[in-house]
């Protein structure tokens, strides 16, 4: 069972259908409180960052304007 963990977003990603992996994962965030709290922060500024109304209207119209 492998766990990964991404640096750059700092996630855990564990395989489709690893349910050891996923065990381990969601232990490692259960017994380190603080890890999970930091993956929440970190988690919520990546949406607001790439997924925000203005962005999201943005891509809209661009999308509208290819299928034209």
């Amino acid at each position: 069972a492998a766990i990964y963990f991404s640096r750059a977003w700092d996630w855990l990603l564990c395989a489709p259908h690893d349910v050891p992996s996923l065990a381990a994962a969601l232990k490692r965030l259960i017994c380190d409180p603080a890890h999970a709290a930091e993956l929440g922060r970190r988690a919520q500024a990546a949406v607001h960052r790439h997924y925000h109304a203005e962005r999201m209207a943005r891509d809209t119209i661009a999308l509208y304007r290819q299928i034209r």
